[in-house]
C-alpha cells in the first residue's frame, strides 16, 4: 500500500516546529512538488525558526529554489 502525498506536510511541520516529521528526502520532495503559494507559506514559517536543523531545511528550500529557477 502506498502512502498518498501530503502536499501541506511541510507547511505543518514548520508551523508546528516539528523537523523531524519529514526525512530530509521527504524535505526535498515537498519542496521540489510545491506550489508558489504553499512555498511562500512555508518560507514565512521557516524565517521563525531558529537552530541548525532549521538552518539545513532553509539551505534545502534555497536549493530547491535555485532548481525550480534553472
Amino acid at each position: 500500500m502506498t502512502r498518498k502525498r501530503n502536499r501541506y506536510a511541510g507547511l505543518n511541520a514548520a508551523q508546528k516546529n516539528d523537523f523531524v516529521r519529514l526525512s530530509p528526502k521527504e524535505w526535498k520532495e515537498f519542496f521540489d512538488n510545491s506550489n508558489a503559494r504553499t512555498l511562500r507559506k512555508t518560507y514565512g514559517q521557516l524565517c521563525r525558526r531558529g537552530g541548525p536543523e532549521w538552518e539545513r531545511i532553509k539551505d534545502m528550500f534555497i536549493q530547491a529554489l535555485k532548481d525550480k529557477s534553472d
